[in-house]
């Protein structure tokens, strides 16, 4: 365009060159003048096409919706969280689809869709960590009724005989009583653990 104007001012130019008469600032006008129509003229024509191709693009749209075929013309295989090829997909009560991969180690951690956070299954329950005070007071629990039974009393009588014995031999049996009441202790606090965080 810029050549088309350039030749039309060297015409004016060549055909009035006195720059200070009417003649020539006319030529110089209608120069301007007509290259700003034929520029419009373009892009009305251009406008025009990319109108009709719009339209055209848009029948195509609805003539493809319409036939059913749209969604496996448009599905593409890929997932979009880790942008690799699906082997396999899960989709979504949303319609969100999404690599097996992808969805369990989302699944783990949320229960929404990455896309839209839609619910897709109940909350993700997270463990409560034990509390010390809890610990201390099944401790304390267990150790009360431990004491209710003689239980504490039987194994005192047991080690002053063997501590007279030999003394190898009752501190094996601390060792041994410390370790299995450790072990029952332990078996108290995952019970109620467990039941407590079902």
């Amino acid at each position: 365009m810029a050549q088309l104007l350039n030749s039309k001012l060297r015409d004016a130019h060549i055909a009035h060159p006195d720059g200070r008469r009417r003649e020539h600032k006319a030529a110089i006008r209608r120069a301007y003048e007509s290259t700003i129509e034929e520029l419009v003229e373009q892009l009305d024509e251009r406008d025009n096409t990319v109108k009709r191709r719009s339209n055209k693009i848009n029948q195509l749209k609805t003539q493809l919706r319409d036939s059913g075929a749209a969604e496996e013309t448009l599905r593409d295989n890929t997932c979009l969280i880790c942008t690799e090829e699906m082997d396999g997909n899960v989709t979504l009560r949303c319609g969100h689809e999404m690599c097996p991969e992808c969805f369990a180690q989302h699944s783990r951690v949320n229960n929404t869709c990455p896309f839209c956070r839609d619910d897709f299954a109940p909350k993700v329950k997270k463990r409560n960590k034990l509390p010390e005070e809890g610990i201390e007071a099944i401790a304390d629990t267990w150790a009360m009724h431990t004491r209710a039974t003689g239980y504490f009393a039987e194994h005192l009588r047991i080690n002053r005989t063997r501590f007279l014995v030999t003394p190898a031999t009752a501190e094996d049996h601390l060792e041994w009583l410390v370790r299995e009441n450790g072990k029952i202790l332990m078996r108290k606090i995952k019970g109620w653990y467990d039941t407590e965080n079902e």
